[in-house]
């Protein structure tokens, strides 16, 4: 089942974006493929503005969000995956919520896995009926 996060952060950020409030994301640094600025790392978080005014080329994807921003008059690429989100907050006003802490989605098997074209294996929820 997909998670319910990616559906939240994008319905605060469209529901900011219509009030006229600056959409701010809290990333989690210490997550695998987290491609931020470093310089402005701390505590293992990042705070990120995703104002439209404030960003380029916006994606908020299902798995990943990913955007130019600039950084100290640096034009720089963020891009990280939904479950390093902590929060979605207005920074003015305080409005917004903290997101459920997600693990990272398992990773499908290639041709390495013994030739099963990358089908989980494991137990089933299906039992033989006779």
């Amino acid at each position: 089942m997909t998670s319910i996060n990616p559906y939240l952060i994008r319905a605060w950020f469209e529901w900011m974006e219509d009030h006229g409030l600056s959409a701010h994301l809290v990333v989690a640094t210490d997550v695998d493929d987290v491609e931020v600025p470093t310089e402005f790392i701390k505590d293992d978080q990042i705070v990120l503005c995703i104002d439209s005014q404030a960003v380029d080329d916006l994606e908020l994807g299902n798995q990943q969000i990913s955007f130019l921003a600039s950084f100290n008059t640096q034009l720089r690429r963020c891009v990280f995956p939904i479950h390093a989100v902590r929060a979605i907050y207005d920074l003015d006003s305080g409005n917004g919520t903290m997101m459920p802490v997600i693990e990272a989605p398992e990773v499908e098997m290639s041709d390495a896995d013994g030739g099963n074209g990358g089908a989980s294996v494991g137990k089933t929820h299906m039992k033989i009926i006779k």
